[in-house]
């Protein structure tokens, strides 16, 4: 409170990648815990100011290429659907840590390095079953999670906006 309004605080994250952790404490603890922040700030008149969300790595998908298919792991859903109904309740972003690279490092015969490195001039890569064209990776891998919300949750899918965290690509022999 002694920050604002001179400080803009747009969102809290509870965790990070909490999901595809190995602590099931911590797993069945995060939507308890947004909440309870959330209830928090209602109380101080600062939950339309400030969301509180948390943020999950793409491990959270079960399914992602194309993305037209993109689908959360069946593990996860018992968690991922509550904290989606969470979202479209309190309009918080669902925050994703997408890094390309990754992607590409793990199939580097299968994905061409200038799509994951989001150079332009690349052709893209098309989604056989939209008929969309994907600029890069990045873009790809955000549609894909919007897809696996509007499988999992279709209430949440038509209000939940999708958000990237935290991004980047590997830089080696510098």
């Amino acid at each position: 409170m002694p920050f604002l309004p001179d400080t803009k605080i747009a969102a809290l994250t509870v965790g990070n990648e909490v999901l595809t952790g190995n602590n099931s404490a911590l797993t069945r603890a995060l939507l308890p815990a947004m909440q309870s922040l959330h209830g928090a700030l209602a109380k101080l008149g600062l939950d339309k100011q400030i969301s509180v969300t948390t943020a999950h790595n793409l491990g959270v998908l079960g399914t992602s290429y194309p993305p037209s298919s993109g689908a959360f792991r069946r593990d996860l859903l018992p968690y991922i659907c509550p904290i989606l109904d969470y979202h479209a309740r309190t309009g918080s972003p669902f925050l994703v840590n997408a890094y390309p690279y990754f992607a590409y490092s793990g199939d580097p015969k299968g994905i061409h390095l200038e799509y994951a490195l989001l150079e332009a001039g690349y052709a893209g890569v098309p989604d056989p079953n939209s008929g969309l064209r994907y600029p890069n990776l990045l873009v790809a891998q955000v549609d894909a999670v919007y897809h696996a919300i509007a499988a999992a949750n279709t209430a949440a899918a038509r209000v939940v906006e999708v958000r990237i965290s935290e991004t980047g690509v590997k830089v080696e022999n510098i």
